[in-house]
């Protein structure tokens, strides 16, 4: 048994097939979920400047050194955290259980609140991959194309090694 402050986690083994499939579900949302909490609170973190108080220049920083995360994974989280706080819609449609968390995300990537309504219908019967695909050749802001066809988008590695106020900087613009 797993426990902490704000779950309690049984582990049992040689289930029987179906409630074995059932905890496999459940278990994938709770992961889920816990991506979700871990968006909203370092979003909020970022926005009420906590992160400061705290010892670090970023909710990202604090993800990374306190939380373990990489800091990729820390700033799509932040990233998420924060369009999700203006897509109420897809936000409502994960709590629901009509979006996994991989979904959401990737619609909170490409969707505004104008464009929102339209994504979702889009890209909730659509599977992760083609999701991803259709959101690749997509452009931040423009609703969903019919035709799915484009170029997907361009993206380019860069590698910095900046002083810590310059890093503050540069986090904030990457968020």
């Amino acid at each position: 048994m797993l426990t902490s402050p704000e779950t309690t986690l049984e582990l049992v083994p040689d289930l029987p097939d179906e409630k074995l499939r059932v905890k496999l579900l459940g278990a994938h949302r709770l992961r889920d979920a816990g991506h979700r909490a871990l968006a909203f609170y370092l979003h909020d973190m970022e926005r009420r400047g906590v992160h400061q108080l705290l010892g670090c220049v970023s909710a990202v920083q604090f993800a990374v050194r306190v939380l373990g995360l990489d800091r990729r994974t820390a700033r799509d989280l932040l990233a998420a955290g924060k369009a999700l706080g203006e897509l109420p819609r897809i936000d409502g449609a994960f709590a629901e259980g009509r979006l996994s968390w991989t979904k959401a995300r990737l619609l909170a990537r490409i969707a505004v609140p104008e464009t929102e309504a339209a994504w979702l219908e889009r890209g909730e019967p659509l599977s992760c991959a083609e999701l991803e695909s259709l959101v690749a050749t997509s452009e931040v802001g423009r609703p969903p194309r019919p035709d799915r066809l484009g170029l997907p988008r361009v993206k380019l590695d860069v590698r910095l090694r900046l002083g810590p106020l310059a890093h503050e900087a540069w986090e904030k613009l990457r968020v």
